[in-house]
């Protein structure tokens, strides 16, 4: 999310438009759901993506 401005969550058949990556990342479901255990706010910047948006 280092370089997202905005957070588009599509889930579960809805699309959810959660804002900024601070206010998505306090998404109880979001966080929960999406980013899962990896999620450290400390190192958000940082995070590895490679886990959570697995190539095809």
């Amino acid at each position: 999310m280092r370089y997202s401005d905005h957070v588009t969550w599509c889930t579960n058949g809805t699309t959810r438009e959660l804002g900024s990556p601070q206010m998505a990342s306090e998404n109880d479901s979001f966080r929960a759901e999406f980013l899962g255990q990896q999620w450290n706010p400390v190192n958000a910047g940082s995070i590895d993506t490679k886990n959570i948006f697995p190539t095809i």
